[in-house]
């Protein structure tokens, strides 16, 4: 019986990470293609345990819980972004995995031999591409989780002149957990343009590195 049953969940815990790299993928790809600054991709939940930086603007990280899904941080770049922008990034990762879906179904057809051990990875893409259409937001223990499809509609209903917010304007509640998988000086000194611009613009902001997007470039203090 644990044979079986082991049997039936290697392939699924194999399929995790797939969906999750892919979606991720997609957003990053999205993410460019739409005009965001994109400054950071990776998996697990919680504070960042591995980051592996490339360049000043954009690390891959790894969280220590692997199984609670991925991440993309992406900060707009002008304002406003603009619907068509908002569209493009945050159903980037979900088109990614249509992709992905048409490759399982082809070779789960095509290959019969493989039925059993895919069939796992064919339902468990369905359900998060499922899962990230409906336009759901809940918090558990304290932090806010959104699907894809919130994030967009709260990033196509963002009023123009709004201060910038990661990921969409979700709101300011995000910034702790968007530092924490930061890990690269342009994405650590837009995220803190962010936060001034959220509290009024009172707060002094160093001068910006090397590589920061135009819309963040902030001069040094007159003090």
């Amino acid at each position: 019986m644990l044979d079986s049953l082991a049997q039936r969940l290697l392939p699924l815990l194999a399929a995790v990470p797939v969906v999750v790299i892919v979606h991720e993928l997609g957003h990053v790809i999205g993410g460019r293609l739409g005009g965001y600054y994109v400054a950071a991709a990776g998996m697990g939940g919680g504070r960042r345990f591995l980051t592996i930086p490339l360049g000043r603007r954009f690390n891959l990280f790894l969280g220590p819980l692997p199984l609670a899904g991925g991440a993309t941080i992406a900060f707009p770049t002008r304002d406003p972004m603009g619907r068509g922008s908002a569209f493009v990034y945050h159903y980037g990762g979900i088109a990614s995995q249509l992709l992905l879906q048409t490759a399982l179904h082809l070779l789960y057809w095509q290959l019969p031999a493989l039925r059993e051990p895919l069939l796992p990875a064919v339902v468990f893409n369905a359900a998060v591409i499922i899962a990230n259409l409906a336009p759901y937001r809940i918090r558990v223990g304290g932090v806010s989780l959104a699907s894809d499809g919130a994030r967009a509609l709260a990033a196509i209903a963002a009023p123009g002149g709004a201060p910038p917010q990661p990921d969409g304007g979700m709101g300011t509640e995000g910034f702790d957990a968007v530092a924490a998988r930061l890990g690269t000086p342009v994405g650590h000194h837009v995220l803190d343009v962010c936060r001034a611009l959220a509290g009024g613009g009172d707060a002094h902001v160093p001068p910006a590195p090397p590589g920061t997007p135009a819309f963040y470039v902030t001069p040094p203090d007159d003090e």
